[in-house]
């Protein structure tokens, strides 16, 4: 902490005589006051602080001294899409993000799945393969990838209060959950969630869950493009399980972790709302 305290009066002692200088706690961050003239700002923050703080990042100039060894929050915008604006992230001894790379192969094949069933439209996916990994070439990777991605997984740990490193759990428990609606829906064997009993009173979910079920569409571009989708499922389960070898998982949150990610499919209006349609989390 005393080094941390440190580092932040050397970046004010380099830069108070070029400018307005003011300093605050992130978890405290006036909204309306950063938007009051600022045009620099210099983030000394973990991952999980980051995290929490929520405004649009996209007119300033954003400098990040990371204060862990993970990254990726750091490359995305406030909507969780890849930020390609002039943002500078500084690096010190800091380790590898092996969960950077977790979580680009995930959402890759996330998005490629939601466009292949909701848009029909021209989708774009990468070949997953690294000869070598390295915190340069991750983030190359990074730089080649669709600007529309949406991270869903980023998007959960920030509705949900989850830890940045348990990111691979989430992974994880959403790439075995598309595996699971891909075969039932394949093999026409699948259980419907009580939609009265976890609507209770709530008409306005009881009427999404129920238009869902109808949609035929669905489940007709599931068993049309079924080997490509599960076969590319599959590879991308292969590349988490291959990344999270260099992770310690807590098996005691696993539990609290799905909770999350099934009530965060409840209340989603694209494929997590099949997810928790079609029971996979066990309702």
């Amino acid at each position: 902490y005393t080094d941390f305290n440190i580092q932040i009066q050397e970046v004010y002692h380099s830069i108070k005589g070029i400018c307005v200088y003011n300093q605050s706690e992130i978890a405290s961050l006036d909204k309306n006051e950063i938007f009051n003239g600022y045009k620099l700002i210099i983030y000394f923050c973990s991952v999980d602080g980051f995290l929490k703080c929520d405004f649009d990042r996209s007119e300033f100039v954003n400098v990040f001294f990371t204060t862990s060894c993970y990254h990726l929050p750091f490359f995305l915008s406030n909507d969780n899409k890849p930020d390609r604006s002039k943002n500078f992230l500084v690096l010190g001894d800091n380790k590898t993000d092996f969960l950077m790379l977790a979580s680009i192969t995930f959402n890759e094949f996330y998005n490629f799945f939601r466009d292949t069933v909701f848009r029909q439209g021209k989708v774009g996916r990468s070949s997953m393969i690294l000869n070598q990994l390295s915190t340069n070439n991750i983030f190359e990777y990074f730089d080649g990838i669709d600007d529309n991605i949406f991270f869903l997984d980023i998007d959960i740990l920030k509705k949900y209060n989850i830890d940045y490193k348990q990111i691979i759990l989430v992974d994880l428990i959403l790439v075995d959950a598309i595996i699971i609606l891909l075969t039932s829906v394949k093999s026409n064997n699948y259980m419907i969630v009580d939609i009265y009993k976890s609507g209770k009173e709530d008409f306005e979910i009881i009427d999404k869950f129920y238009k869902l079920y109808f949609n035929k569409t669905f489940k007709n571009l599931i068993l049309l493009n079924f080997n490509c989708l599960y076969n590319f499922c599959l590879k991308t389960k292969q590349k988490i399980k291959e990344l999270i070898a260099f992770y310690e998982i807590d098996l005691d949150c696993v539990d609290d972790i799905i909770n999350k990610v099934k009530n965060y499919s409840k209340l989603d209006n694209d494929v997590g709302a099949y997810l928790y349609l079609y029971n996979i989390f066990n309702v």
